[in-house]
């Protein structure tokens, strides 16, 4: 047993070559008992060293948590509650009031406060009027107003506000958001997500710096969300005489998600490969592990067993 663990252990150094008897037996031999303690001090450094790398990588890639920064142009944006956050305050100009979504509307400007258990869903497509949405399917109320009178009224279940986004409105948002809807065949229309792009931004390992990944394009169509969000998204949605809103935001999470119509879903993440290629300091840490490995290679090959392998295999 012992003879095959030296022989894996040690193998690795000569892996360019066939390993002959003579190295494999070494251990056996009287007159190689001292170089082979310095082999094995040698052997038994490299593997420490490298399984100790190897266990940083592996912590930098489950303790650390990414920050994905999203920036699109889409017809359709929902945001949901993120564990029972308060959603912002806006104030709102010259809107129409759909109070219970229904057709009967009146002309309201003042504050508006959203029931956190509430879900708010913007939509807008091509150049039409924004409608923002406000649905609480836990309770009977969505959020509140503020009458001309100073009254605070609750808003019904269901609730939309009509806005004619003659200049730039921009709306601050927190939460869960998702961008686009899936497309399905039994409908005319689809609100979608028109285009975007994500980046990925992380903290350096050892080093007190940023690194970013990407982008990620979003393509026309295509549904986007954050999946293990570690904390809500911050960011705002912003209307303008373009075709549908712009959102921008941000949030720490594990990994995101495209679908596609008709496709896999594709998985937005900053893996194990993608910390070690764009993390300096992972960077830093496995070229000394490749140094390392080529000292030990030169002093077991040059010091500890000086064995002429080309005269070995000659003798054969």
């Amino acid at each position: 047993m012992k003879r095959i663990l030296w022989f894996c252990a040690i193998s690795v150094f000569v892996i360019s070559e066939s390993v002959p008897d003579e190295l494999q037996d070494l251990p056996e031999k009287k007159n190689g008992k001292e170089k082979v303690r310095y082999a094995r001090y040698v052997v038994s450094t490299f593997w420490l060293f490298f399984i100790i790398v190897t266990l940083l990588t592996f912590f930098a890639f489950y303790n650390t948590v990414t920050v994905f920064n999203v920036n699109a142009d889409a017809e359709k944006v929902v945001v949901s509650q993120y564990v029972e956050s308060q959603f912002p305050s806006w104030h709102l100009n010259s809107a129409l009031l759909f109070d219970g979504c229904t057709e009967k509307s009146e002309s309201y400007t003042g504050p508006v406060n959203i029931n956190q258990e509430a879900e708010i869903e913007f939509l807008r497509t091509q150049q039409g009027p924004l409608e923002i949405t406000l649905y609480n399917e836990e309770s009977s109320v969505a959020g509140y107003i503020t009458t001309t009178e100073g009254e605070k009224r609750e808003l019904t279940f269901c609730a939309t506000f009509r806005i004619n986004p003659e200049k730039a409105i921009v709306l601050p948002i927190e939460g869960a958001i998702t961008l686009g809807s899936e497309i399905k065949e039994d409908r005319e229309s689809t609100p979608l997500l028109l285009s975007g792009s994500v980046f990925l931004i992380d903290k350096s390992f050892l080093f007190d710096e940023l690194y970013s990944v990407g982008p990620f394009p979003l393509m026309k169509g295509d549904l986007f969300v954050i999946k293990s969000q570690s904390s809500k998204s911050y960011g705002f949605v912003s209307a303008n005489p373009k075709n549908g809103v712009s959102v921008s935001y941000q949030a720490s999470a594990s990994r995101g998600y495209i679908e596609r119509y008709k496709t896999e879903k594709i998985e937005i993440r900053n893996g194990i490969l993608s910390r070690i290629y764009h993390d300096q300091s992972l960077i830093v840490l496995w070229l000394i592990v490749v140094f390392v490995y080529q000292v030990c290679q030169f002093f077991l090959r040059r010091i500890c067993i000086p064995l002429k392998l080309n005269n070995h295999f000659d003798a054969r």
